[in-house]
C-alpha cells in the first residue's frame, strides 16, 4: 500500500475538569491521521501548527502515534 495523507485541522479541545480544563489534541483529520498511523499505514498530515505551546502538544501527539509531518507549515498564529 502507498501512502495516505490526511489534510485538514488539529486542535485543542478544552474539557471541563472540575474547575480546571483538560487539554485534549482533537479535530477529525488529525485524530484520522493518528488512527491510521497506528494501523501502520504510512500517513502524513497536512495542515498548519502553531508553534506555540498547544502547537507543541499537538505535533507531539501526532509524531509519537507515527504520523509524518513533512508537509505540515509551522507559524505563529
Amino acid at each position: 500500500m502507498g501512502q495516505v495523507w490526511v489534510a485538514g485541522e488539529v486542535l485543542i479541545d478544552l474539557i471541563p475538569e472540575g474547575v480546571n480544563r483538560k487539554l485534549i489534541v482533537g479535530g477529525g483529520p488529525a485524530n484520522t491521521a493518528k488512527a491510521l498511523a497506528k494501523l501502520g499505514i504510512d500517513t502524513q498530515f497536512i495542515d498548519g501548527i502553531s508553534s506555540d505551546q498547544y502547537g507543541q502538544m499537538a505535533k507531539d501527539e501526532l509524531v509519537t502515534a507515527g504520523v509524518k509531518l513533512d508537509y505540515v507549515k509551522y507559524s505563529d498564529k
